[in-house]
């Protein structure tokens, strides 16, 4: 059950980003071979993208907590 929410949550996120001007967002189905990759040059190499934006959530006392984060590949690389 708690992986629809991240799907859910990850889908909003994306149309969102993708109504923004200068920005060429690709889809979470293109990205769920990458799930686990921990290497971030691999992700950059694989897909040609310069940043990757991830996140966590959890459930606490009834409350939905979203975290983000968006990494500039070049910095990383």
């Amino acid at each position: 059950m708690h992986w629809v929410i991240g799907e859910l949550i990850a889908e909003g996120v994306i149309a969102r980003l993708s109504h923004s001007v200068g920005l060429r967002v690709i889809s979470l189905r293109t990205t769920s071979v990458l799930h686990d990759a921990k290497e971030l040059h691999k992700i950059k190499l694989h897909l040609g993208i310069d940043f990757v934006f991830s996140g966590r959530y959890s459930i606490r006392n009834r409350q939905l907590i979203v975290t983000a984060e968006l990494v500039e590949l070049h910095s990383q690389c």
